[in-house]
């Protein structure tokens, strides 16, 4: 049995090594056996043939595909390849590849692809992509993507248009679809979607950037999820953050308030006067050392000018209270509504003041006559336990300065 398989694969090899070309206008031939190139079959690139069939034992190095190539270790084809190339290192094509490589380390394409890359290690094309990238570490191409790049480290591409999906890095002079990486996104220009862990980067944006640290761009029509959120301009669309950085008719506004809770408070307020976000602390100085409140907070309002130095705010901040000597983590939430109405007297200075509507969220014991550790409703208008936490509202009051 085993001498019958044997003299079978010396027929198939035999009649790969001598079977003539089937038409000499295409000089395509059926098939070629390579062990090394120099060690085959066939003459080579210098023969300009195409092969159907191509069997490279340990490497091969021919003029072009339409078929079928495998190697243990490497194939090469000078000119194009239709069809398929399986090798268990790296695989090479001088000119434009249609269908698909797959290699366990690499693949390299000088004129372009249309099908599908699969590489351990790396794919790099020197020309454009139409459908799959896919790698261990790096896709590298010098022209557009039509399709996805999905790998482990990077992504590199001069245009994209569908996906790129990387662990790290994703690179896109221009994109059209979505950058989708574990650290850092980068274009030139972005119309479509980036989510990085932590940071975007974009010249132009027509859509979206969500991040869990930083988002920039030159010029916003869109929006901007993360910690914080820079734009030279906001043209159309929003920032969502803790801080929010307009350089161009933005607002950027360092305040002191004094309130009926907190009586010295600190806040900064960033983004554009249509949303902006805000952060805020603040303390209490009469009373007992130790028994001070203290609180911090985040929130977002709106500014609207009534007349040229009139203006008026909508706010709402949430803030957590705690003494100053006190370490227990619980709930004492304190959420303020401000309607405050502003006067500029000067370019960079505007004094506000207004009713503030306060609820507050604070963690009791289950019996409707306790009252929080952190007492501070005055006169409440609204009382109410919830299990371990009492509801309590109140209107109070808020004067402040901006610069």
């Amino acid at each position: 049995m085993k001498r019958n398989h044997i003299s079978i694969y010396a027929v198939i090899l035999y009649l790969l090594a001598t079977l003539p070309t089937l038409s000499a206008q295409d000089a395509t031939r059926i098939g070629q056996v390579s062990l090394v190139p120099g060690f085959s079959t066939s003459r080579g690139p210098s023969a300009e043939q195409t092969n159907l069939v191509s069997l490279n034992l340990l490497a091969g190095n021919e003029y072009a595909l339409k078929g079928a190539e495998l190697a243990s270790l490497l194939n090469i084809n000078q000119q194009n390849v239709v069809g398929a190339q399986l090798a268990g290192l790296s695989n090479y094509t001088g000119g434009q590849t249609t269908g698909a490589q797959i290699a366990g380390l690499s693949n390299i394409n000088h004129a372009g692809i249309v099908g599908t890359q699969v590489a351990g290690l790396s794919n790099w094309i020197e020309g454009s992509v139409r459908g799959l990238q896919l790698s261990g570490l790096l896709n590298y191409n010098t022209e557009a993507v039509q399709g996805m790049q999905l790998t482990g480290l990077v992504n590199v591409s001069q245009t994209s248009q569908g996906m790129q999906l990387a662990g790290l890095h994703n690179h896109s002079l221009r994109t059209q679809g979505v950058q989708l990486a574990g650290l850092s996104n980068q274009s030139n220009a972005l119309q479509g979607t980036q989510i990085s862990g932590l940071v975007n980067l974009s010249e132009e944006t027509k859509g979206l950037q969500l991040s869990a640290l930083y988002n920039q761009t030159n010029h916003l029509r869109g929006l901007q999820f993360g910690l914080i959120n820079i734009a030279d301009s906001v043209c159309s669309g929003t920032q969502f953050g803790l801080i929010n950085i307009v350089k161009k008719n933005g607002l950027f506004a360092f305040g002191v308030e004094y309130g009926d809770v907190t009586p010295w408070n600190v806040n900064l307020r960033t983004g554009t006067h249509r949303f902006y976000s805000i952060l805020t602390t603040g303390t209490q100085f009469e009373e007992a050392q130790g028994d001070e409140i203290w609180s911090y907070g985040v929130g977002f309002g709106s500014q609207f000018r009534l007349k040229d130095r009139l203006l008026a705010n909508i706010e709402l901040v949430s803030s957590q209270l705690r003494k100053h000597e006190d370490h227990v983590e619980a709930l004492y939430l304190l959420n303020r509504f401000h309607v405050n109405i502003g006067y500029q007297i000067l370019k960079h200075l505007t004094v506000t003041g207004g009713p503030v509507l306060n609820i507050y969220v604070a963690q009791t014991d289950k019996s409707p006559t306790d009252q929080p550790t952190i007492d501070i409703a005055h006169k409440p208008f609204y009382e109410q336990q919830e299990g371990n936490y009492k509801i309590q509202a109140w209107v109070g009051y808020s004067f402040g300065i901006r610069f």
